[in-house]
Formats: C-alpha cells, structure tokens, sequence
C-alpha cells in the first residue's frame, strides 16, 4: 500500500486522469441539445439535482487529486479552498462553454447547484475519511 501511494503520487497522470475524463463527460454532455439527451423532466429543478450530483463526482475527484499530488494524503484548508476553487472554474467553465451550444442557456442556478454538489461531496469525503481514520486508530490500540 506505502509503495502505490508513492507511485500515486509521483505520477500526475494516474493522479489527474479521473478529473479530466470525468470532466470531459460533463463538457461532451453540455455540447449535446438537452432534447437529444432523452433525459426525463420528472419534478421542476430536476437538471438542478442532476447539475448537483455531477459536480459533486467532480469535486471528489479533484479532492483525492489535490490532497494526493499536494499534500500527500492529508485533509487542510488549503486543500479544500483550491478543490473549491477548482470545482467553481470548471462549473463556470461549463456553463459559459453552454452558451454557444443550441438549446442551451448560462444559469446562475445551475453554477450554483455545480459549486453545492461539489461542497457536499467534499464535505461528506471529510467525515467519511475521520470516520475510517478512527477506525483504524481504534484498531491499533
């Protein structure tokens, strides 16, 4: 286990690849006509919810990247302030690339909804990591 997560960390590739694979979904996706997707409108704010649960993939992902490449399996505050800084780019990125895209518009919303998807997934990626860390001290002793 010590020995892949040197190898994790030492290569930034393996280390970055689910954020632009997962993230290069999301944009083929926004390029798509919303009527092409056959995505079922089944309560008002649906693609809200779904805006959320994307982005919240997203922030994990670049959650475990960050804290891996920076500061090597460690949770701190600056690891949380630039996958939140990250995940509110990319989302703003998203929504100004929908723009040129027919049938597509920008949504204040929608940002919003990518930026609290990608919060609560951090923040329950942190409790479930104390959780297991405890755990394993627990075991420890």
């Amino acid at each position: 286990m010590r020995h892949f997560r040197y190898f994790l960390r030492q290569n930034i590739i393996l280390l970055w690849a689910p954020v632009v694979c997962f993230y290069g979904l999301i944009f083929y996706l926004s390029s798509q006509p919303p009527e092409s997707l056959n995505i079922p409108h089944l309560f008002e704010g649906f693609d809200k919810l779904l805006h959320f649960f994307e982005f919240g993939m997203l922030g994990l992902f670049v959650m475990r990247s960050v804290i891996w490449e920076r500061y090597y399996h460690h949770w701190s505050k600056r690891s949380w302030l630039y996958t939140l800084l990250l995940i509110g780019v990319l989302a703003l990125g998203d929504e100004y690339h929908q723009s040129f895209v027919p049938g597509r518009e920008v949504s204040f919303w929608d940002w919003l909804a990518d930026i609290g998807g990608g919060i609560i997934a951090i923040v329950g990626g942190r409790l479930l990591y104390r959780k297991h860390v405890q755990r394993v001290s627990a075991l420890k002793t």
